[in-house]
């Protein structure tokens, strides 16, 4: 018999962020779950100043010894907790959540029993700005075409990946690649995520997401964006021009910085 929910907070290298994360994941109204950090910081900056949350018994740690690559950690945790919880959620430990965050994506999940995932939207923080001020309106979606297409028009957007719930049954057999996307694997493991079931996405922001240069979207790497467009054009060839566009304006990106 499978536990109900958990959330899960993926912990690596910010002892200045993480308390602030965590308060808020205890914070969580109307609600009960498993919470589990997973400490992949691979030295002690972080340990000693969450240790007393779990001696209190208010969540679990486990220490990553020695640290796993930022793919494999996650997958690995996609592994734990699809087979233990039926709802789940990897946190980032530089994010926040509000306090009806848990509750409200477990209850939008309960009422689609099919679709695989639920996501909202954000607030940046330290801003009143919309991480996807085009998302007014619930959402749901149901080909690769359609996230593909959200990822590449600007009008359209996405929600943080931060703020999904999954449904374990759904994502038991999927897994980040980092050959499909390099440091963007989340969006080709959305897309296989897509065929197990629909995603829904949620207008209200649920989470304050926090952008600063240790932020995988902060810096371009062009051998990722050319393995993320390889795999666009693979599973969603109608959206040529899109990806062409893609493609073309991260290389001046890079290429102007220099």
């Amino acid at each position: 018999m499978l536990n109900k929910i958990a959330v899960y907070l993926l912990s690596y290298r910010r002892p200045e962020l993480i308390i602030q994360t965590i308060d808020s994941i205890l914070a969580q109204k109307n609600i009960s779950f498993d919470f589990i950090i997973s400490e992949n910081s691979g030295y002690d900056a972080v340990y000693p100043l969450i240790q007393h949350y779990q001696e209190q018994g208010l969540l679990k740690i486990i220490r990553q010894q020695p640290a796993l690559e930022s793919i494999q950690h996650f997958n690995q945790l996609i592994q734990e907790a699809s087979h233990r919880y039926e709802y789940f959620m990897l946190f980032h430990d530089d994010d926040i959540m509000h306090k009806d965050c848990v509750a409200t994506l477990h209850r939008e999940l309960q009422k689609y029993p099919n679709y695989a995932a639920v996501a909202s939207n954000a607030v940046i923080l330290g801003t009143n700005k919309l991480f996807n001020p085009y998302l007014t309106k619930q959402t749901t979606l149901t080909s690769i075409s359609q996230i593909v297409k959200s990822y590449l028009t600007p009008r359209l957007g996405h929600p943080p990946f931060p703020s999904y719930m999954y449904r374990s049954h759904k994502i038991q057999d999927c897994r980040m690649n980092s050959r499909e996307g390099g440091k963007h694997s989340d969006v080709t493991f959305l897309a296989h995520l897509l065929v197990k079931g629909p995603l829904l996405w949620l207008p209200q922001a649920l989470i304050d997401y926090r952008i600063h240069s240790q932020n995988d979207s902060a810096t371009i790497n062009l051998a990722d964006i050319w393995k993320l467009s390889c795999f666009y054009f693979h599973v969603a060839p109608r959206h040529f021009l899109l990806i062409l566009r893609f493609l073309i304006k991260n290389s001046l990106k890079k290429y102007l910085k220099k």
